[in-house]
């Protein structure tokens, strides 16, 4: 249901996404607007992390740090977008769900002051992290024996090892999510205009929505499907949703075939609904069936002399659609759509307990095209045009 058109789906909201993708859109107007006047509560509660710059940077735990409520869900919606790739020379002590003491990350506004950020600063030229002494020779700044040795035993053995044998580079580090590095997926940088809710939309969905179970079954059927435009297909028509209900559902294999609910229901027979000789499948109930076969054989005689073409109905035409490169595109435009509703006078006639019959889905078409003429839809216009 969340997947786009283009992948199966309907592009449905669910709440708790809709929920994320505001925290985050606030997320991108504080950073634009800090300054603002209904940004200072916000801005007072974050300074004691290094500011909401910075924060937003470091592989936090929201469970790790004191921040509640509003702020707490903003942390968490943010951490669905923006992935904290590690890296052992930037990888920062402060606000870090790994570097902690008595369960809580660790902060330290007069160590960030003097520009100690990264885990990288605190080993000397050996590779072994500083002594008291030596780290103190270093950076000039007064800090309490037991203050250095809370942020140093908070360093766990697995960066000791990392870095100690691994080249250290200078160290580079910034405070403030900057309009070329504030990446979020592929997508353009965060603080650009063309980031819009859709576009984080799409970002936050990205590890929930899945491949339609349908697509690996048809395609060890068929080969060389362009499941894109199948999916798209019935959406280019100017049709009811009851039409194109009923390619999706043959798409996704949902179509309530009585071979399928003879499972769930014992008065149901399986066998086919028209020749009641074999079992009633989805490819036989809209192909193999005899009755079924004369009908798009009538079909394809019809468009064949209409359209003054040479081109064969197959099983593949009717699943998937017809993107042959070598017809006409107003031609293949006007077979797709004969196609469409053909497989809906087949499912009518199912209901109706009536076999496919080529001159009442005539009749049907007829009326269809009368009343393309008094719909002002742009979808409207362009299937009359091409008819």
């Amino acid at each position: 249901m969340y997947n786009k058109f283009s992948n199966g789906g309907f592009s449905v909201l669910d709440f708790h996404t809709l929920h994320s993708t505001f925290k985050i859109k606030w997320t991108k107007r504080y950073l634009l607007h800090p300054n603002s006047l209904w940004n200072f509560i916000s801005t007072h509660i974050f300074d004691a992390l290094g500011g909401f710059n910075f924060l937003l940077r470091c592989n936090y735990n929201v469970e790790k740090l004191p921040v509640k409520l509003f702020h707490k869900q903003l942390l968490l919606c943010w951490s669905l977008v923006y992935k904290h790739n590690f890296s052992p020379h930037k990888y920062y002590i402060w606000n870090n769900q790994d570097i902690c003491f008595k369960h809580k990350s660790l902060f330290l506004k007069k160590w960030v002051d003097n520009g100690i950020l990264l885990v990288c600063q605190l080993f000397n030229k050996e590779g072994q992290l500083f002594t008291y002494n030596e780290f103190l020779s270093k950076y000039k700044i007064p800090v309490l024996p037991r203050e250095f040795a809370n942020v140093f035993n908070a360093i766990p053995s697995g960066i000791k090892t990392l870095l100690s044998s691994t080249a250290r580079p200078p160290p580079t580090f910034t405070l403030q999510i900057t309009q070329t590095d504030s990446y979020i997926g592929n997508s353009d940088p965060f603080l650009s205009n063309k980031t819009n809710n859709k576009c984080i939309r799409e970002l936050i969905q990205r590890d929930i929505i899945s491949k339609p179970a349908s697509v690996f079954v048809w395609n060890n059927l068929y080969s060389d499907i362009d499941w894109e435009k199948a999916w798209l297909l019935p959406r280019k028509f100017f049709v009811s949703n009851k039409v194109r209900k009923v390619s999706l559902k043959i798409l996704h294999r949902c179509y309530p075939v009585n071979s399928v609910l003879v499972k769930y229901m014992f008065n149901v027979e399986p066998l086919c609904s028209f020749c009641h000789h074999t079992d009633e499948s989805l490819c036989h109930l809209f192909w193999d069936c005899p009755f079924s076969q004369t009908f798009w054989c009538d079909l394809n005689l019809f468009l064949n002399r209409k359209l003054d073409t040479l081109f064969k109905i197959t099983i593949e035409c009717i699943l998937f659609g017809l993107f042959d490169k070598k017809i006409p595109i107003k031609k293949l435009f006007i077979i797709n759509l004969f196609t469409l509703l053909a497989k809906f006078h087949i499912h009518t006639s199912l209901f109706t307990k009536q076999k496919p019959n080529f001159f009442v889905f005539m009749s049907y078409c007829k009326s269809y095209l009368d009343t393309l003429n008094y719909c002002k839809n742009s979808k409207a216009f362009k299937n009359a045009s091409l008819m």
